[in-house]
């Protein structure tokens, strides 16, 4: 199953917003849904210009991920771009759309390849590599919007007590409160 082109431009406008307002700074590479194609280059037949192919699909079980054919550097731009980038969400996520914009982020955000190749994955171990994981700035900007889109849209889907509710949004739009302390408690709360 795959999500249908509208619903996947909507995510995007919506990720791209909650970046702008939230200073989180868009790829030079990504010219908008709209504008000229730098991705998919290699699926493109060696070509820049063609169709667009980020997709949503959904598959039987784990985590939320994504793939892309390859990551690459295009000469005068600081950013990578991705060639046929996936979002795969499992099943029991079907509801929610926090998850997608979390990888969403991942999609738009500044990123080079050299940087992707540091990128430290979270294989859900252990409380020390969940925080090595989440102690990325590719992370954390993730996260962060991710928990801004919970907040705005999906928040009583998520967290039934009021007071959690209460306390998230408090910690959340609060000044100087350190993304990482946040995220530590969204985990320990079972926001994220």
């Amino acid at each position: 199953m795959e999500f249908e082109s509208y619903q996947l431009i909507e995510l995007i406008e919506v990720t791209e917003c909650l970046m702008l307002e939230y200073g989180i700074s868009i790829r030079d590479t990504w010219k908008g849904f709209y504008g000229c194609n730098l991705d998919d280059f290699y699926s493109n037949g060696n070509s820049y210009g063609g169709k667009k192919l980020i997709k949503i699909t959904v598959k039987e079980n784990g985590f939320t991920d994504m793939h892309a054919n390859k990551i690459y550097m295009i000469e005068g731009f600081k950013s990578a771009a991705y060639d046929n980038y996936e979002i795969r969400v499992p099943k029991r996520l079907g509801a929610l759309k926090h998850p997608i914009i979390h990888e969403l982020v991942h999609f738009l955000q500044v990123n080079t390849v050299e940087e992707d190749k540091q990128y430290i994955s979270f294989g859900g171990q252990n409380t020390l590599q969940y925080m090595q994981y989440l102690n990325q700035r590719t992370e954390q900007e993730a996260h962060y919007i991710q928990l801004l889109y919970i907040e705005k849209y999906e928040l009583k889907k998520v967290v039934d007590d009021e007071k959690i509710r209460s306390e998230f949004r408090s910690k959340l739009y609060q000044k100087n409160n350190p993304r990482f302390d946040l995220l530590m408690y969204a985990k320990q709360h079972k926001i994220i």
